[in-house]
């Protein structure tokens, strides 16, 4: 198949900045798995930070990450120094992280208290799952 001296690569992640917009007003950065199956996931976390008052677009800075890959949160938390990092989907090694954290279980980590949640797709439809990111939420920003 391969030879020795074939160099086969694989893709660097990119960092969470290439793909982040939003005015970071609160200093809260927002990484969502994208899952193109499910459009309204957009407006589900805007509702979702609404209800902690936050804005996505003034408050955040937002990063959409494809279903396939990986984007490193190392660059962002090194310039742009959030409080908060909420994560919909990701797991911390899909950002680059080397860390253990529970579902709906804030974590403090390089500064930044991260809090990890299941898929938008599936957090939606569970009332109880809605109900635990609510909990953590309100324990991070009221």
């Amino acid at each position: 198949m391969f030879s020795e001296n074939d160099k086969i690569y694989k893709a660097e992640p990119k960092s969470l900045l290439e793909i982040a917009r939003g005015e970071y007003a609160r200093r809260v950065l927002v990484v969502m798995q994208e899952e193109p199956a499910y459009p309204g996931n957009l407006e589900f976390v805007k509702k979702i930070l609404g209800a902690a008052g936050l804005d996505l677009e003034k408050d955040t800075l937002f990063a959409p990450v494809a279903m396939s890959e990986s984007a490193l949160v190392l660059p962002a938390l090194k310039t742009k120094h959030p409080d908060q990092v909420l994560v919909f989907g990701l797991a911390p090694a899909q950002l680059g992280l080397n860390i253990q954290a529970s579902f709906y279980k804030p974590v403090s980590f390089l500064g930044a208290t991260f809090l990890f949640a299941e898929k938008l797709s599936v957090i939606e439809p569970d009332k109880s799952r809605k109900t635990g990111l609510w909990q953590a939420l309100r324990q991070m920003f009221l």
